[in-house]
């Protein structure tokens, strides 16, 4: 099992880093620095299966642990994704827990759940695929709250059993609060405490994106509990890099 997966199974503190451009180079050199994971936009980036795949491959190459965030919480989409040699699945916009145990059942195999079997990068085109059938759930799923009915139904969602934790996406739950951008708000301060709070109680992660490259915000959720940190951007580090 990777270091990182490990991590996450016993809820200790992993940082990743985000990615939303298709540059190899970029996920190269971001690969090879000193992040737990490297998670891969495919909601927000124009990044394809075929390119994902590559660049699973080159987080791969550098020891690192990739993850997705979805396009969409289409189930009929899981499998191919996960042939792509995938480790952890990042599930955007989830309203409540039937939505991700729909995707859950299209990421693990017969006879419980849906998932074909086939040759695919994940199992090394079939070279190991007795070995990845049997590991097959060592996987790390995570669910979007960035919407007042995910956070409503929080508990349900924490109650599947797959499910590592939630990652909060604060510009979208924000705007779902009608208090866009409005971060210092006491109302959305108290908002992220509950759900911070929920997921101590029930065992679970809570993760959260700091988007600005902020060493003190980094350090802030740390000591508030944050489990599992998405620090930054590859998008937003670029933008900056200017006189």
């Amino acid at each position: 099992m990777h270091k990182t997966l490990t991590k996450i199974k016993k809820r200790k503190l992993s940082v990743g880093a985000w990615i939303q451009t298709s540059s190899y180079d970029n996920v190269e050199i971001i690969s090879n620095s000193n992040f737990d994971w490297i998670a891969i936009d495919q909601e927000h980036g124009n990044i394809s299966n075929q390119t994902l795949k590559d660049l699973v491959r080159i987080i791969q190459g550098s020891k690192n642990f990739p993850f997705v965030r979805l396009k969409s919480r289409n189930p009929e989409d899981i499998p191919n994704i996960l042939d792509t040699g995938v480790q952890g699945i990042i599930i955007p916009h989830v309203r409540n827990a039937i939505e991700v145990k729909k995707i859950v059942n299209n990421c693990f195999y017969h006879p419980k759940n849906k998932r074909g079997i086939g040759f695919s990068r994940a199992n090394d085109f079939g070279r190991k695929l007795k070995q990845y059938q049997r590991n097959h759930k060592n996987l790390a799923i995570f669910a979007m709250i960035e919407n007042k009915d995910g956070y409503e139904n929080l508990n349900e969602i924490l109650s599947v059993k797959e499910v590592d934790g939630v990652f909060i996406g604060p510009y979208d739950l924000s705007a779902s609060l009608n208090i866009f951008e409005k971060f210092n708000d006491i109302g959305f301060k108290k908002v992220i405490r509950n759900i911070l709070d929920i997921c101590k109680k029930n065992n679970k992660m809570c993760g959260i994106h700091i988007i600005e490259n902020n060493p003190k915000e980094l350090e802030k959720r740390k000591k508030e509990g944050y489990k599992f940190i998405a620090y930054s951007l590859d998008t937003f580090i670029l933008r900056s890099y200017q006189i």
